[in-house]
């Protein structure tokens, strides 16, 4: 039986059931709840912890007093004994004379123990029956004094569980409120500098489920007048995993002190830190190796003639691979997908496919080097007849610009350009004098090919 929601997205080959909006829906409130759970954090902390340390030293009052008496504090929990150094001292505030065993904030809360007994001995010897010292009280409640005044580091670093959560729930929430009822084109050049208009086409009036092109202040290129934006960076998965081992080790660090001071370090606790550390080192291994790949396979950049593009006319494309590879084997395609978005019985399902493809440029078994980019310009021709740039509520048609490479020693790349593709004008004269020569792909300096191998124009339908 079909269930009447569903909690995440699911693909089965090139098609895809559930709901983008609700699964973006309990995504939003899985981060809203950590940020939750982190606002909590902090205050609990901030409530039992920090504050009552910033208290006593900032609002409490000397007064003279004298020593009576000093004990070694213990206390069992969980089959471990656990320690504290304990000063009983009298002191007088107006007329009235207190008696209490202190020795910091946390000693007067009925905590401080901890399982290092030499430093609690330690700060016993400090202290001498007899001798008069200085105690600070709390002016609102003169039973309350303590000899030690400060902060104790490990509770600032206590303060990275809460800050994680919260950080990362916050950003949770407002990337999704930042990509919600956004397309993935249009979230591709959000935020880029790069104006257009769809007055290229007088016939764009009549065609209203062309995808719009959003306006801002045009970026050119360096070769030709338009860069595309790339879908998705290679930075973005290196922040990624930057963040992600920075706060799983930040905060199992920061657990593991908390848990020390507190005496309940034992061997379970030691099963449970275990695979925590493993996950970190995961982490971090995932990260370096982002780092290397980035490093390696460099920045990948296209250019084109013209922007938008209509269908039946030709325009110049140029490509720059950067970085320090020795390459098998690099393409550049041009596709053309569709995706249908339909009901089956209860459940919205949604499969692309790719519908036509060409082969721009192949160029096989060359070297890149770091200080000269691979570099070539080739030209592409969206056939007469193909159906533009689409989108409904149920249907889309998407044309992108795809880089795709072999590298020895790295892993296989793919880097997406959208493309946005309008209707063919109706009156043949706005593309009679469309120029129409055959340029060549060329290599334009930075490459080596030790074969010279190179495949151009290979068409799929």
């Amino acid at each position: 039986m079909a269930r009447w929601f569903r909690l995440f997205e699911k693909k089965r080959g090139n098609r895809r059931t559930g709901s983008e909006r609700i699964a973006g829906l309990w995504e939003a409130g899985f981060f809203a709840s950590l940020f939750l759970l982190g606002c909590l954090g902090f205050w609990l902390v901030l409530r039992f912890l920090l504050l009552p340390e910033w208290r006593s030293g900032k609002d409490f009052l000397p007064v003279p007093c004298k020593v009576l008496e000093t004990r070694l504090g213990t206390t069992l929990r969980e089959g471990q004994t656990l320690y504290r150094p304990e000063v009983c001292i009298e002191y007088r505030v107006g007329e009235r004379v207190y008696r209490l065993w202190t020795y910091d904030i946390h000693t007067v809360r009925g905590n401080g123990y901890s399982v290092d007994r030499r430093h609690a001995e330690r700060c016993l010897n400090d202290y001498r029956v007899g001798e008069s010292r200085t105690a600070w009280y709390d002016p609102t409640n003169p039973e309350i004094a303590v000899l030690e005044r400060g902060f104790r580091w490990w509770t600032w670093l206590v303060l990275l569980i809460p800050f994680s959560f919260v950080v990362l729930g916050a950003g949770g929430v407002s990337y999704h409120v930042w990509r919600w009822g956004k397309s993935v084109e249009r979230l591709a050049v959000q935020g880029k500098p790069l104006a257009l208009s769809l007055s290229a086409n007088p016939d764009a009036a009549l065609f209203p489920f062309v995808p719009e092109i959003p306006s801002g202040i045009q970026q050119p290129g360096e070769h030709l007048p338009y860069r595309l934006p790339v879908l998705g960076t290679p930075s973005r998965a290196l922040m990624g995993w930057l963040g992600a081992a920075l706060f799983w080790n930040g905060s199992v660090l920061a657990l593991a002190l908390a848990v020390y001071h507190s005496g309940k370090f034992d061997w379970s606790f030691t099963l449970f830190l275990i695979p925590c550390l493993m996950i970190g080192l995961t982490l971090v291994a995932a990260f370096f190796r982002q780092w290397m790949v980035t490093t390696a396979i460099g920045q990948t950049t296209v250019e084109i003639s013209d922007f938008p593009l209509i269908c039946g006319q030709r325009y110049r494309v140029y490509l720059k691979q950067t970085g320090w590879l020795k390459m098998n084997w690099l393409e550049m395609l041009i596709v053309c997908e569709e995706e249908a978005t339909f009901q089956h019985g209860t459940n919205t399902r949604r499969e692309t496919r790719r519908i036509w493809q060409k082969t721009l440029a192949r160029h096989e078994k060359f070297d890149i080097f770091h200080s000269v980019p691979f570099e070539i310009e080739t030209e592409i021709e969206i056939p007469s007849g193909m159906m533009h740039s689409f989108r409904s509520p149920h249907n889309e048609v998407r044309w992108r610009l795809c880089v795709r490479g072999s590298a020895q020693d790295w892993p296989v790349f793919e880097r997406i350009f959208p493309l946005v593709v309008l209707p063919e004008p109706s009156r043949k004269s706005d593309t009679a004098s469309w120029p129409r020569r055959p340029v060549q792909a060329t290599s334009m300096g930075g490459a080596t090919s030790s074969e010279g191998t190179s495949h151009d124009n290979s068409e799929t339908v």
